[in-house]
């Protein structure tokens, strides 16, 4: 778990199950930066990078999940994308940026 503070916004980052490389820890920072022009409307945020065993058919996944709690007691924004572990080498990364795209779309649309 680490602590990750970027445009006034902290974004506290757990690993689960995977050691993160440069690259992974690059893009997380870069963008949970993105997350910094919508500073006023955040209270909280945590995401979860890993790798997750669901189904004994389905195989390991790759999980993003990104929580932002919203200030003033507006409720939470909830983002998870998945992706299969044997997909392509940079499917950890696309999911990354997936939910980060997801979750700065809905926090457009709340402000």
């Amino acid at each position: 778990m680490s602590e990750l503070t970027t445009s006034s916004v902290p974004v506290r980052v757990v690993y689960l199950g995977l050691r993160p490389s440069p690259s992974l820890r690059g893009l997380v920072e870069e963008e949970a930066a993105r997350l910094g022009s919508y500073a006023k409307l955040i209270e909280s945020c945590e995401l979860h990078v890993g790798n997750w065993h669901l189904h004994q058919d389905a195989g390991r996944l790759y999980r993003v999940s990104l929580e932002i709690q919203l200030a003033d007691g507006r409720g939470e924004l909830a983002t998870t994308r998945e992706s299969e572990v044997n997909a392509e080498a940079d499917a950890l990364l696309v999911a990354l940026r997936e939910t980060f795209e997801a979750s700065l779309f809905r926090l457009q649309h709340t402000a």
